[in-house]
């Protein structure tokens, strides 16, 4: 008699399904109030595959970021989600900040969200936002901003140019 040879049990992937690898560049999106509309026309263009990170801090009132997420997820192949403490920043994916919290990222890229005052009247700072990812990323660092309230956006523009990023 013979002996079947053990074959490996067959693993069916739904394409999207596998989560991405960490980020190793991130895009920072920072808008106000017509952003929304401006983020959603430019996720609609990336391709689901783009090996980049995106984070979005964008001034609007706390209850509608989860909102925010699922409106810019149906129009992108693109993981959308507010940011989760503890979760890395991955390729293909695009994390909301939060505007109760301040946003920060561990050496590893892993999202910390923290209970101290962020600087400014506008909630989250954009500035903030861009100056960790530049910390982080350094030239693998950019960001593109929408629009913006006053001055928000332009002390975090020159961060991450000065580590060698895009803006």
């Amino acid at each position: 008699a013979r002996t079947a040879t053990p074959r490996p049990a067959l693993r069916v992937i739904t394409p999207g399904s596998e989560p991405a690898a960490p980020a190793q560049t991130v895009w920072v999106l920072g808008s106000s109030l017509g952003g929304p509309q401006a983020l959603k026309q430019f996720l609609s263009t990336l391709s689901e595959t783009l090996p980049i990170g995106f984070v979005i801090a964008q001034h609007i009132g706390k209850p509608f970021v989860p909102l925010l997420a699922e409106q810019l997820g149906r129009v992108t192949g693109l993981r959308v989600t507010p940011a989760e403490e503890g979760r890395t920043v991955r390729a293909r994916e695009v994390i909301l900040v939060p505007i109760d919290r301040r946003f920060a990222l561990t050496e590893a890229g892993v999202v910390e969200l923290r209970d101290e005052p962020t600087r400014g009247p506008y909630k989250p700072c954009i500035d903030e936002v861009m100056e960790e990812v530049a910390r982080c990323y350094g030239r693998n660092a950019g960001a593109i901003v929408f629009s913006g309230m006053g001055e928000d956006g332009a002390l975090g523009g020159v961060a991450i140019s000065a580590v060698g990023g895009q803006v």
